[in-house]
């Protein structure tokens, strides 16, 4: 087991499941799968890890049947980005999810949490489709709402779930989807009955 070392020294802020925002402590975690000791639920931690220093950047001068990196002219590039296509060298190369991106790409893709290994917040449809079969029972009154409501996220939710590789909730879900239909036909039953 390999633990996930801090960047320069320097302490990261706080590690939460990306599921539940459980806090996680930094010594429990390790490169690649990880298991929420709260909601059981899988999850994968990278660490950024800085260019090691001292590396050293081949200019076109000594290679002169080389490509040129796009944002420093005198260095060879040594690979292209796997967004948009421009040429790297190894001094603006960034690695996210396995793949090398330019400095551009990398900074559009962070802020609009395309990255998988950089998101910032989570949404559990499942888990709001729980939420909305559950208060569909406890208020008969909104049950012709929150059924529908809890049928459309267990379904948004079941197909986050597969797009995560996450298996093992798919039972619950499928529960969740049904008790939200059962809500709203006995919500629809509940207020034809009142105005009877």
């Amino acid at each position: 087991m390999t633990t996930l070392p801090a960047a320069n020294g320097m302490e990261p802020p706080d590690v939460r499941c990306p599921h539940c925002a459980y806090l996680i402590e930094r010594n429990e975690l390790v490169r690649g799968p990880n298991r929420c000791d709260r909601c059981q639920r899988d999850f994968e931690a990278f660490a950024l890890e800085p260019p090691v220093r001292g590396f050293r950047a081949t200019s076109l001068g000594e290679d002169p049947g080389a490509t040129a990196c796009s944002l420093h002219s005198g260095n060879r590039a040594t690979g292209h980005c796997a967004r948009c296509g421009v040429f790297f060298c190894p001094v603006c190369r960034l690695e996210a999810d396995r793949k090398g991106y330019c400095p551009a790409c990398f900074e559009r893709l962070l802020g609009d949490e395309a990255l998988s290994t950089a998101r910032r917040h989570y949404t559990d449809y499942g888990s709001l489709g729980a939420l909305f079969a559950v208060l569909g029972l406890c208020a008969w009154i909104f049950a012709l709402a929150l059924g529908p409501a809890a049928v459309y996220y267990s379904l948004k939710g079941l197909t986050q779930r597969d797009a995560l590789g996450e298996t093992g909730t798919r039972l619950a879900l499928w529960g969740w989807l049904f008790l939200g239909v059962f809500d709203f036909l006995a919500g629809a039953g509940f207020l034809i009955a009142l105005f009877r």
